[in-house]
């Protein structure tokens, strides 16, 4: 995935979901069933991680060379495809 803060400057990384509903996610698992016509909400919960190179700004302060993981926790509307999400965020020495 890409990265972009509010200077425009990118960094590149990926997210993995941890549980779709009510279910531990892998990528050797599916998801069975139609979620859309059981509920028009779901919780998603995951995390998102990227390195910041340079002078890349986030939060305000440049981190340098740093793995950033963001934990998220989601709805997900599966009727619209919009997910309202709430962010944690730890920085470790990459």
């Amino acid at each position: 995935m890409l990265v972009k803060n509010k200077k425009g400057q990118m960094a590149y990384g990926y997210a993995s979901p941890f549980y779709i509903g009510d279910r531990f996610y892998s990528s050797f698992s599916m998801i069975e069933g139609n979620h859309s016509s059981r509920n028009e909400y779901m919780n998603i919960s995951y995390v998102m991680s990227f390195t910041t190179r340079g002078e890349f700004e986030f939060g305000g302060k440049i981190p340098g060379s740093k793995m950033v993981e963001i934990s998220a926790e989601s709805v997900y509307n599966t009727k619209n495809g919009v997910m309202y999400q709430k962010v944690a965020v730890n920085t470790q020495e990459g």
